[in-house]
């Protein structure tokens, strides 16, 4: 009823209006009305769902790297990830193997509840017997869009259709599959990969805060260690700084006061 005034005098009008599907469901559409001689009017709509999906899709993007980079370790880190495939981007098939190269393997650290319900036990991918594993070694992400014409599968029988995988630094891999072939377009890669590069990130933060954590436990644990040696010699010993006051002392110099 707004727009409908402005038609009448301006001629056109054009801008975004909210309408509803057969369904009931909201579309955002771009839509564009002109006036026809005989009073008539020429509409023309443009679909906004993919935009604004993409919108949507940013903005908890954007949350998740929040959450990311202040996540208290590797495991906290990993297991946002894995929610963040399946809620933003609307990915039930998800998991992450972490590196293990002195054993030649990639093993299993966390997969989606629906990955755990779909396959009989979750793999541990053997260096060359696996897409994953080739994968890892060539750093350059992967997507196999029908993995039952693929050569070099893991299970020559799975179940899995699609599968999009992408290394995460020297750490691990990424997984992301479909039950169908040729199911995991372009716009969902783009928005794993930069999910991926956050949490290759988020693990070296972890990783370093870890490092940090010990060095600083382990000066701790010396300090103590050294406090309880110079308390158990007879001799006095002390320091005190420039203003004559104690700054350290060991027992035999508390009782000597």
């Amino acid at each position: 009823a707004e727009v409908l005034p402005v038609v009448e005098e301006a001629g056109t009008w054009d801008g975004e209006l909210v309408g509803r599907r057969a369904d009931g469901s909201p579309i955002t559409q771009r839509v564009s009305l002109a006036a026809l001689p005989d009073g008539g009017l020429v509409c023309v709509n443009l679909d906004l769902t993919a935009r604004e999906r993409t919108k949507r899709r940013l903005a908890e993007t954007r949350e998740l790297v929040e959450r990311l980079m202040t996540a208290d370790d590797r495991a906290s880190a990993i297991g946002l990830t894995i929610d963040a495939i399946t809620d933003i981007v609307d990915r039930p098939l998800a998991g992450y193997w972490t590196a293990e190269e002195a054993a030649g393997r990639l093993a299993p650290v966390e997969v989606s509840t629906q990955a755990h319900e779909t396959v009989d036990s979750v793999p541990v991918f053997r260096s060359g017997e696996s897409l994953a594993w080739d994968t890892f070694e060539t750093g350059t992400p992967s997507y196999y869009s029908d993995l039952a014409a693929e050569p070099g599968t893991y299970n020559e029988g799975t179940t899995m259709g699609s599968e999009f995988i992408v290394p995460v630094g020297d750490d691990g891999v990424l997984i992301v599959g479909s039950l169908q072939a040729e199911d995991v377009p372009s716009e969902d890669r783009e928005v794993i990969l930069i999910i991926a590069r956050h949490l290759q990130t988020a693990l070296r933060l972890s990783d370093r805060r870890r490092s940090l954590r010990t060095a600083r436990e382990r000066v701790e644990a010396e300090r103590e260690q050294l406090e309880r040696v110079i308390d158990t010699v007879p001799q006095l010993i002390f320091a005190k700084n420039f203003d004559g006051e104690f700054i350290l002392a060991n027992e035999a110099v508390a009782e000597a006061d």
